[in-house]
């Protein structure tokens, strides 16, 4: 079921495709992919910019996690729950 009469997530208010919008509309930006490394889908920012041509969404999330519902989006790539990967090294970088 789609929501469109408030937040679903995190956000109250699509800012991402509101600035993109923005940026498009003042001819500052042609095309505009958004890059979402949230956990979640961004179910708003997809339904958004499914009747944009010049948007795009790449995004990577935990496919069982909230929304129980998926938007359709131009490159999805959900991943499984409980997906390891190395530990980060804070030593190169001189964090403690």
């Amino acid at each position: 079921m789609r929501q469109r009469a408030g937040g679903g997530g995190f956000c109250v208010y699509a800012d991402i495709p509101l600035a993109a919008k923005l940026l498009h509309s003042e001819g500052l930006a042609g095309k505009v992919l958004v890059v979402d490394l949230d956990a979640h889908q961004g179910n708003g920012t997809a339904a958004v910019f499914r009747n944009w041509p010049w948007a795009f969404l790449f995004n990577l999330y935990e496919q069982d996690l909230f929304p129980p519902h998926k938007e359709p989006e131009d490159f999805p790539l959900p991943v499984r729950s409980g997906l390891g990967g190395a530990e980060p090294s804070h030593g190169s970088a001189g964090l403690a």
